[in-house]
């Protein structure tokens, strides 16, 4: 990714399939809804820490991604931007304060919401020891006008793990 680059737009990577691992870089801030959308190949990806927004559906449908690394400074991830990943099983935030996860209803059921991360059986979200607390406690806001939600993290609370990022190991609390 050339340095001058600050957004990756959508579809940019869309349907890419010799496309296996991926790191953003350090000067990327922002990368658009679907812009790895259906990479079926695609097992890791690396949002760098200068990436501020992960747009919604940015890899969804890429069936074998494995893990995903997400930077110091992210503040938003988008609804469904990792639906379709059957095979995540490691999710690394590095962010202390945590990000917004956004979610939209279902028109066809408002009980039905499209959240970011999927619930796989053997997944887990590694997030800094430091600031496990208040990865379990962040508090929900919503929008009507926008239809736009921003979850709870608890709503992934049998999943998150706290982690010595610096020495790369789970702690126990």
């Amino acid at each position: 990714i050339p340095n001058e680059l600050r957004t990756l737009d959508k579809y940019t990577f869309s349907g890419c399939s010799g496309l296996t691992h991926f790191y953003t870089g350090d000067y990327l801030h922002k990368v658009e809804s679907c812009a790895f959308e259906n990479c079926a190949n695609l097992e890791t990806i690396t949002f760098g820490d200068n990436v501020s927004t992960i747009g919604g559906y940015c890899c969804r449908g890429c069936g074998n991604l494995k893990k995903i690394v997400i930077g110091k400074y992210v503040e938003m991830i988008g609804s469904e931007s990792f639906y379709g990943c059957k095979k995540l099983t490691e999710i690394y935030c590095n962010a202390v304060t945590p990000p917004a996860l956004y979610y939209a209803s279902s028109n066809y059921s408002p009980y039905y919401f499209k959240v970011p991360f999927p619930k796989n059986t053997d997944m887990k979200i590694y997030v800094p020891s430091e600031a496990y607390s208040t990865y379990m406690s962040f508090s929900n806001t919503s929008s009507s006008e926008t239809v736009a939600y921003q979850t709870n993290w608890a709503f992934y609370k049998s999943y998150i793990t706290p982690y010595d990022i610096e020495n790369k190991v789970e702690v126990e609390l």
